[in-house]
């Protein structure tokens, strides 16, 4: 009954809403003097109000309620109500046929369903496998972990309690230390930059990320090791976070002006899916940290509330080492040739190497993350059926030096000088074309990670190996691919 007097009502005010058209409700709690709504869907880059210009359209009076219905042929999944600009509620989930008061507050309607509409994968239905290195040190989604789907209390600024949120079971990517620039040309920088593993986990609101940075790059000829000035935080530094979110989207990371974020001219850039990027300080609560999804020209722009987005992430750290982390491994002498880690020599664990100079577990730091999935403008639903992709990109100086999944970009002129300082290296301001995967959470991409494994014959051995295409050799419970012959198929075991 109150669907039908709603209908008719709409009716007789000449605007004749249909069931699929989307409408919401705005209760004037703070007596604003002119209600205006901004809607828009970040998966798909609509704008769906009338008016295409902040502060969008102006509510019409109902009784004691104000009305707004987006405009034709669009699909809202996130608004902000507003006095003509002036005073505003934050970003909101949009509940089709929901009453919201002016805190941004549901009142009544909407029965509680989550708004965000999933964007369509392509046809076949999956994201197409990355590119990536994989040895025994480099490891994506090891053993098929995608993330835990359960909530981690991420804390903010420093001593967060991090350190205790966070197991193995969340692991989807392990690096190795030392894969940074100055380990190879200026080993006497800090503080150090170097990503080690990175963690996920979900919930029905938010995406959760944990990042191990290690410190094990010192000058040993010079002042020694340094953990306390070498710590990220020590510096106003910079922390990126790529993701690829939509199939059907990407982007290279630059501004409308060509340059990257926060920088004046092009440093790094992607041509592997990226199609969403967070920066903040090395420092929680420096600054104001920035999450940017591409326009409709496929670039970044800082005037765009639609690509330069306000968002409610929330990061801290903790000073030490992972507990399920038992080695550190990395190359065991400074100044290698970086194609050593495309192989499996010269690797060591770091940890008895250094705790000989006095090295502790507390010089190692982690950082955690909270994403609200209204934020990226997906639902829990949406990473359980598709996934999405995530990579932690280590910037120093300008230009990023090193990225986790691994990236041969970040190596091309780790010999060159840079500018400034002869003794450092070039990767620190030259341009990175990022062309390797995505870890993924909730999902992995394509059907697995392996392409087909051609085979012999019918009566081989029967072969097993990981969804990274490593072979094991005494498999355990999980999912594995089976090679026997030229018959290869996913097994459970």
């Amino acid at each position: 009954m109150k669907k039908l007097l709603l209908i008719f009502l709409t009716f007789m005010s000449g605007l004749c809403v249909m069931a699929e058209d989307f409408t919401v409700f705005l209760k004037n709690s703070s007596n604003w003097g002119k209600p205006t709504v901004w809607a828009w869907n970040p998966s798909t880059g609509e704008n769906c109000t009338m008016k295409g210009s902040w502060p969008g359209d102006e509510m019409t009076r109902e009784g004691d309620l104000w009305k707004w219905t987006a405009k034709a042929n669009t699909t809202p999944t996130m608004i902000i109500f507003s006095n003509n600009g002036g005073s505003q509620t934050k970003d909101l989930k949009y509940v089709n046929g929901a009453t919201y008061d002016c805190s941004g507050t549901i009142i009544s309607g909407g029965g509680g369903d989550d708004p965000v509409i999933p964007v369509t994968p392509p046809e076949g239905g999956e994201f197409a496998p990355g590119k990536y290195l994989i040895t025994d040190y480099y490891k994506v989604n090891p053993d098929g972990k995608v993330g835990s789907n359960k909530t981690i209390a991420v804390g903010s600024g420093q001593k967060c309690g991090a350190l205790s949120h966070w197991t193995d079971a969340e692991l989807i990517c392990q690096g190795v230390a030392r894969d940074v620039c100055m380990a190879i040309k200026g080993v006497h920088e800090r503080p150090v930059i170097d990503t080690y593993s990175v963690y996920a986990a979900y919930d029905n609101a938010n995406l959760y990320l944990g990042i191990q940075f290690v410190y094990t790059v010192y000058d040993k000829y010079g002042e020694g090791y340094q953990p306390g000035e070498s710590k990220p935080y020590n510096m106003d530094g910079k922390i990126m976070i790529a993701f690829d979110i939509d199939p059907k989207k990407s982007c290279d990371g630059t501004l409308t002006n060509g340059a990257s974020v926060w920088f004046d001219k092009k440093y790094t850039t992607f041509d592997n899916g990226m199609d969403c990027l967070f920066l903040g300080s090395t420092k929680p609560g420096v600054g104001t940290p920035g999450l940017f999804v591409p326009n409709a020209a496929g670039k970044f722009d800082y005037n765009d509330p639609n690509s330069c987005k306000d968002h409610n992430v929330v990061y801290g750290y903790d000073d030490g080492l992972l507990s399920s982390i038992e080695h550190i491994w990395g190359q065991e002498k400074f100044r290698y040739d970086p194609s050593a880690l495309e192989g499996n020599e010269g690797f060591v664990d770091l940890i008895p190497q250094i705790a000989e100079l006095g090295g502790k577990d507390t010089d190692h730091t982690f950082y955690e993350f909270k994403f609200p999935l209204s934020d990226l403008g997906i639902n829990e639903e949406y990473i359980n059926t598709y996934g999405i992709g995530v990579m932690v990109v280590d910037i120093y100086g300008s230009s990023a030096h090193s990225c986790n999944p691994y990236d041969p970009s970040m190596f091309d002129n780790v010999n060159e000088s840079y500018s400034q300082d002869a003794s450092t290296s070039k990767e620190k301001e030259d341009e990175d074309l990022i062309t390797y995967g995505f870890a993924r959470i909730g999902k992995l991409a394509g059907d697995s990670g392996v392409d087909a494994i051609p085979g012999d014959n019918d009566r081989a051995p029967v072969e097993y190996f990981n969804l990274q295409g490593l072979r094991v050799s005494n498999p355990g419970h999980g999912f594995f691919i089976m090679r026997q012959g030229n018959t290869v198929k996913k097994v459970i075991l």
